[in-house]
């Protein structure tokens, strides 16, 4: 990168993250982050490549001044310090004062331990059981969290994620439930895996979800979740009920899920019931090869 192709602020986006990721996670210090990265550290960020941080590190020598303060937005500064003053709170769990409740620092020592994946940080934390619930549940729901610029570089609200599934107390429930399909990918994929693990009591919750009407956002939601539980005739019941009451054409999507939900029904009046559904107009041709695998697995 010449000088000359060094656009701020916001014509090279990758410069600006590089510069923020420095200030918050590196003291301002592009050393410390090219030694980071060549590492390969925990919180190394894909699109940033080793030659673009130094290229800046040498535009930054040459032009004798900080980038950050010189090209960055007012904007972005404010996300900086804002990061930075995260760093600043956790840090304050381990003063002497915080020793009496040792939940925020064993937080703490998850959301910055640099270990993949941080064992004994997870293990401390779910010995404490119950006791852990609120903070983790507080961590997990935190959006800032899911942010590579805050610490942790985004896999802290996972890790929490994981350990409510573990502990599997029911004050988690409603709280992980409706962070589904507000979330990337990989935290639905936690957050799926985290009720599993929970089981009947998360199975139960979820089931009343899907029995509600009329259909909402949490139909879906609850339907998503169920799919990655083992078929059984409950689930195959509760989606086959659902489906005979709802505006199909409205809820296409639902609707979708609610069909591979009953691949699970076994009572022999119900899978008529099923049967008759597919003959349904408004169904699409995708949904319709779908009700006839089904149909065909029971053959």
């Amino acid at each position: 990168m010449s000088e000359h192709n060094v656009h701020f602020p916001l014509a090279d986006e990758i410069s600006n993250c590089i510069l923020m990721h420095r200030d918050v996670h590196f003291g301002g210090s592009f050393p410390m982050m090219i030694d980071y990265y060549s590492k390969d550290g925990k919180g190394v960020q894909d699109d940033f490549s080793i030659e673009h941080i130094n290229e800046l590190y040498a535009y930054e020598q040459k032009l004798g001044e900080d980038l950050s303060s010189k090209f960055l937005s007012e904007y972005d500064l404010k996300e900086i310090e804002l990061a930075k003053s995260k760093y600043f709170t956790l840090r304050g769990f381990y003063d002497k004062q915080n020793q009496d409740n040792k939940i925020p620092r064993l937080i703490a020592d998850l959301i910055l331990s640099e270990e993949e994946p941080p064992i004994k940080e997870v293990e401390a934390l779910l010995k404490e059981g119950k006791k852990a619930v609120e903070a983790l549940i507080e961590l997990a729901t935190n959006r800032d969290f899911y942010q590579p610029l805050y610490p942790g570089y985004g896999f802290a609200p996972l890790l929490a994620i994981r350990c409510l599934g573990h502990i599997g107390d029911i004050r988690a429930i409603k709280p992980l439930f409706e962070m589904i399909g507000i979330v990337d990918f990989e935290a639905e994929e936690a957050l799926i895996d985290a009720f599993s693990v929970m089981g009947e009591q998360a199975k139960d919750f979820l089931v009343k979800m899907l029995k509600s009407t009329p259909p909402t956002k949490d139909n879906e939601r609850a339907i998503v979740i169920l799919l990655s539980f083992p078929a059984n005739s409950e689930i195959g019941e509760a989606c086959l009920k659902l489906l005979e009451n709802i505006d199909i054409t409205a809820h296409l999507t639902l609707a979708n899920y609610l069909v591979c939900g009953c691949a699970g029904i076994t009572d022999l009046m119900q899978r008529e019931r099923f049967i008759l559904l597919s003959h349904h107009e408004a169904w699409p041709s995708e949904i319709k090869n779908e009700i006839h695998a089904i149909i065909k697995s029971w053959i």
